[in-house]
């Protein structure tokens, strides 16, 4: 974070990290680098709902065409007081969004 907004120097620092360490195992074709995402959960615990989405934002702009998997878990907990609209916001920055019991 950087003057209260995701940092989007560093997020593009992280993943030409995480495409250069791709790359280095470049002898195993089948290789894919699935990422788990926890700093959406600690912006959303401490109710920075914008700064959560725009991080979901920045990181698919960056990822996009590389053979990377990203994975977000938001645990119910950081829906439970605010509106079901942000919940909708959420889920409409990812590609996909599955519910199991401990998580939405």
């Amino acid at each position: 974070m950087h003057g209260g907004h995701p940092d989007r120097d560093s997020l593009t620092e992280m993943v030409d990290g995480l495409e250069r360490t791709r790359v280095a195992w470049a002898n195993r074709p089948d290789c894919r680098l699935t990422m788990v995402g926890d700093l959406n959960v600690s912006l959303c615990r401490n109710g920075d709902f914008e700064a959560a989405i725009e991080v979901e934002r920045i990181w698919d702009d960056l990822t996009s065409g590389l053979p990377l998997f990203t994975v977000c878990s938001y645990p119910v907990d950081c829906f439970e007081r605010v509106e079901t609209e942000l919940f909708g916001r959420v889920c409409a920055v990812h590609s996909a969004v599955t519910h199991t019991p401990d998580t939405l």
